[in-house]
């Protein structure tokens, strides 16, 4: 009986990191970097595979602007502190623009790996962002 439950309690040490985490990816985040600002919503749509939409917008100092929605996040990995992800902005009629983004329990960083259109162009969004805690949490405390 010892041998099973010691199995089982490493099993669950070697496995629990790659696919569980101690924070939900979704939610608010908010960038300021580089002349630029802007707001990135996190929206859960499936489990199996993890996966959620990005919805970002960010603005220049200059007033230009950049919306993309990346679709469907495929959950690259994880550990009981980061999970990372990989968008595709599958927009009709503008380049492709793909993008990892790396979750931690404060915020996010965004690699950009391809941009097209006019994000490209004007705006910026790669680099960090900070998740914002929504005020009902705060109320409670």
């Amino acid at each position: 009986m010892k041998k099973v439950i010691l199995a089982m309690i490493c099993f669950l040490m070697i496995v629990t990191p790659v696919f569980a985490f101690n924070f939900d990816p979704v939610g608010e985040y908010q960038y300021k970097e580089k002349g630029y600002s802007g707001k990135m919503v996190i929206t859960q749509i499936g489990i199996e595979p993890i996966s959620w939409t990005a919805n970002i917008g960010t603005v220049n100092k200059n007033g230009n602007d950049c919306s993309i929605e990346g679709a469907i996040g495929y959950h690259l990995m994880s550990s009981d502190k980061w999970v990372e992800s990989t968008f595709e902005d599958k927009s009709e009629g503008s380049p492709i623009t793909k993008f990892i983004i790396k979750f931690t329990p404060k915020g996010s960083v965004i690699d950009v790996k391809e941009s097209g259109g006019a994000c490209r162009l004007n705006v910026w969004f790669g680099g960090k962002w900070t998740k914002v805690v929504s005020k009902k949490s705060d109320q409670k405390k």
